[in-house]
Parts: structure tokens; sequence; C-alpha cells
């Protein structure tokens, strides 16, 4: 029998195997693409369908990655893995490649500090602080979320960097020029109490922290944000329940449901939904390091350095990479 049948015949079986064991869960998801890549919709039809970013995996997946073409995976164990040439790969539960972990997570860093050098001035990088405490002034009360954004909850989490100071901060929300909630509060967040009377769907706000230190010292910052309206959040709403109902609870999830937000503009739920990831990954690097990623994208550096900084166990060989 010619080699390239037996070889294809080989592969055929090895995916109708690797799936009639798959687990339910997705073990690893796109995180990044480029050029001709595609997957396997159908093992014994041989039916295959584009990939897309952000797309969940289970074990016993293929992907297809075309000349030119590579592909990013991160795996539910932090582990990320790059794919490229003209190559067919499986995905398995526990991924085995020549990148370690140390050297993808090496690569991670560069690009993340690098993000800073290119996007944030000398001064402003001197500006950040590097670790908590009362008398670091220049980033505290600066909006974390929702920052000029849609969102999808009526009953958002609203954040800012606090520093540790335990001084009161004063939250303050208009529609136009109308105050229609204002209270205070020590710490980094806060959540309005009775959200029904204050948030309307497909309205705009503003909102401003402002924190009064004495001696003249007053700091003061705002955002905005709009409330999604009743037809895109029925819209929305059906997607998300479509991943929740796809996905069992797994910290995956929690990734694909950030980027689904994060894709469609909700940055302040992609956000909570990063949080939770992390949470669950138990601040593994590489999740962490998604999560810092989101911050300077989406004009928060000051929050990735914090994050990176207070990640454990970081090796001198990253720290000297800053």
């Amino acid at each position: 029998m010619d080699r390239r049948v037996v070889s294809t015949v080989c592969f055929v079986l090895l995916l109708m195997i690797a799936t009639a064991f798959a687990q339910q869960n997705p073990v690893a998801v796109i995180t990044e693409l480029a050029g001709d890549v595609s997957y396997l919709k159908d093992a014994e039809a041989q039916l295959w369908g584009t990939a897309i970013l952000n797309m969940p995996l289970r074990v016993g997946n293929a992907i297809r990655i075309g000349k030119n073409g590579h592909v990013k995976l991160l795996f539910e164990s932090g582990k990320l893995i790059t794919v490229q040439g003209e190559t067919t790969y499986v995905v398995p539960s526990d991924p085995k490649t020549d990148q370690s972990v140390s050297t993808a997570l090496k690569n991670m860093w560069v690009a993340i500090t690098g993000k800073f050098k290119r996007s944030y001035s000398q001064d402003r990088l001197d500006a950040i602080p590097t670790v908590r405490g009362e008398g670091e002034m220049t980033s505290i009360g600066i909006i974390v979320s929702p920052r000029n954004t849609k969102v999808f909850s009526t009953n958002p989490s609203f954040i800012w960097i606090s520093n540790g100071t335990q001084a009161e901060f004063k939250v303050t929300i208009y529609q136009g020029d109308r105050i229609v909630w204002s209270g205070v509060a020590k710490g980094d967040h806060l959540v309005v109490p009775n959200p029904e009377k204050v948030f309307l769907r497909g309205k705009s706000y503003k909102w401003t922290v402002s924190c009064s230190f004495g001696l003249g010292v007053e700091i003061s910052h705002t955002a905005e944000f709009t409330i999604a309206s009743v037809e895109e959040a029925n819209m929305t709403k059906a997607e998300m329940m479509s991943i929740e109902n796809s996905y069992p609870d797994s910290p995956s999830k929690y990734m694909i449901l950030g980027s689904f937000f994060e894709r469609n503009g909700f940055y302040a739920d992609a956000l909570e939904y990063y949080l939770e990831y992390v949470r669950r990954m138990n601040h593994a690097h590489a999740a962490v390091l998604l999560l810092c990623d989101f911050y300077i994208e989406h004009g928060v550096p000051e929050m990735a350095k914090q994050a990176l900084l207070n990640m454990p166990h970081i090796p001198n060989e990253l720290m000297n990479q800053w």
C-alpha cells in the first residue's frame, strides 16, 4: 500500500480515537493566528473549516497550518505553544513542545514590556508605581473600569487605582449634566446599590472619582460608558448563553467569555471575566500576562505593571527584561 495512503489512514484513525476519548471541556484556545489556518470539523468526512481567533479547542481537535501560516495555542495548564509551517497538529491534553514553558513565558513577557516601551514615554513609565504604597500619588484615582466603553451589565463594578490608601473616594455618576448617583467608598471599587433605579439600557453616563488628601492636594478622574440597548443586550445574552452552555465550568470558559466581550467592545465586562480566569488559573504566569496585555491595550498600564510585578516566582531573567 502507498505510504501516503497508510499515513492518511493512520492519521484518521488517530483522530477518531482521540475524539472518542475527548474531554468535554476545552483544553486550549487560539490566542493568535496568521496565514492559512483551518480545523477539522468532522473527522470521518474529513471536513475542514476556517479557524478563528479565540476559538476553544478540545482534546483530539486537529488544526492544519498552511504555508507561511502559524497559530499560537494557550492551554488550560498555562502552556503556550506555537505551531507553524505546513503541518497538521492534533490537540493533546498535555502538550509536548520543543519550546519550554519558561521560553514561552519569556517571549510573552518581552512582547508585553515592549508594548510599554512603544506606547509610553520613559517619563510616563517612570511615573507608574512599582509597588503599592500610600506615598505614591501618581496613579491614585485613575479609572480602570468602566472606561470609555459599552457595558453589557446593568450593574457594573466601578474600579479605580487606590494604591492601598485608606482615604475615602467620592464617586459621582452623571447622565448628561444631571447627577443620578453619588457616594463614597474606601478601597478601589464600588457597586451602586439599587442599580435598576440608576441605569437604563441604551443610555450614556459619565462618572468621576475624586479624593482629597488635605493641604490642597486633590485628585479627580472621569470616564464615560454606555449601557447596551435592549436589542443589543438580548443578542449578546443569546451568544453568551450559547458559550456557557457549550463549555462546562472550566478556567478556559472564562477566557473565552472575556475574549467574546472584548471583541464586541464590552471592555468592562471582559475585564470581569479575565480577572475570574486569572483567579481560577491560580495566577499562572501566562494567564496574568494575558490580563496585562488587556490592561495595556485599554489604556491602564499602571494596572499591568502592578500585576506583572506582583506575579509570584518571576525568574530574574524576566525581571531584567523590564
